[in-house]
């Protein structure tokens, strides 16, 4: 979503813009002079453990927060807060300007969704119809590779009849991340010219990118859905009492959103636009197309790199699902499998 079809919906704040206190770096135990912490073992996880700590607190304190700017913390707290008799119109005002606002980004988001689709639709049969090409010299004509005219309509017909093999779109999607593409596909058809296996290849990569930012925008649209239900589910609060609940999944779901809407292919380069293929072909085999994290992507080209590497993620960061596979496909070199 480069182009930003949120307009000016996301802002960026941090915890002294929303008057939030700043977290404490200190541990909330000191145990330091306790007789199980004397060892050597014992005082260096506790200075690693304050270390951590430290740095989380200044990670948390200086971070930005993305969140809508139609749904600011500010505005979920009073939007989560039920106003008594006929005071509220200010109240029902935010809920309205909300409302109107995600269902603009949802109108734009749609529309970007659709061209994409579009895209992708005429893209695929392109690519196959590009790919079956060859070229039938008339009698008598020369060709360029010293193969007969016979040779080409023997091939032809022979793929006709199934005694050859037809290229398929999940096959041009995968030379993407061979080292000898050409070859590849000219082991498919061995009468496509390089020529056109450089505009096939270049057309695939923009429908993978189309197809990823599908799925990227479909996720937006379950979060702006989400977000767009609980507006109606506030409108209807009575009491003059804060929805705990409510407030809480409107921060939730409007950070969420904002930082869907502003999420980058961390893997390409911004310098020259170059990246590695086999990231852009890993989003897009999954189930849903995912967008890599940039802690994914930098852990991934730590452990390329070479060398002796030790790294430690929170649970559902990606370990398995994400990390462990890509590291597998980076690391084959078509003799041995890293497992």
């Amino acid at each position: 979503l480069a182009d930003d079809p949120s307009g000016s919906l996301v802002s960026t704040m941090t915890r002294q813009d929303l008057c939030v206190d700043e977290l404490d770096g200190a541990l909330p135990f000191d145990v330091s002079r306790h007789q199980q912490a004397r060892s050597e073992i014992a005082q260096t996880m506790l200075r690693r453990m304050e270390e951590d700590a430290n740095e989380y607190a200044a990670s948390v304190n200086t971070a930005a927060i993305e969140s809508l700017a139609c749904l600011s913390p500010n505005s979920a707290t009073v939007i989560a807060t039920g106003v008594k008799g006929d005071d509220g119109a200010a109240r029902l005002q935010l809920i309205q300007t909300a409302t109107t606002a995600l269902e603009k980004v949802k109108s734009k988001l749609k529309s970007v969704r659709a061209q994409d689709q579009r895209y992708i639709d005429l893209a695929t049969p392109a690519v196959l119809e590009m790919g079956s090409v060859v070229s039938l010299p008339q009698e008598d004509a020369v060709v360029d590779d010293e193969v007969s005219a016979p040779e080409r309509y023997r091939y032809v017909l022979r793929r006709e009849s199934g005694q050859e093999p037809q290229l398929t779109f999940e096959f041009v999607v995968g030379s993407l991340l061979s080292s000898q593409a050409v070859k590849d596909l000219q082991l498919v058809n061995p009468y496509l010219p390089e020529e056109s296996i450089g505009h096939m290849l270049d057309i695939v990569v923009a429908a993978i990118l189309s197809a990823n930012r599908v799925g990227q925008i479909n996720r937006c649209l379950d979060d702006l859905e989400a977000l767009v239900s609980l507006l109606r589910e506030a409108k209807e609060l009575r009491g003059a009492s804060t929805d705990v609940s409510l407030l809480a999944a409107l921060n939730q779901k409007s950070q969420s959103l904002a930082s869907q809407l502003r999420s980058k292919r961390h893997y390409i380069q911004e310098e020259d636009n170059s990246y590695d293929p086999r990231f852009l072909v890993f989003e897009y085999v999954g189930e849903s197309q995912i967008m890599l994290r940039k802690t994914q992507v930098e852990m991934v080209r730590k452990f390329v790199s070479g060398g002796s590497v030790v790294k430690q993620m929170i649970m559902g960061a990606g370990k398995t699902t994400v990390i462990a596979p890509l590291l597998a496909l980076m690391l084959g070199d078509g003799n041995s499998l890293v497992m």
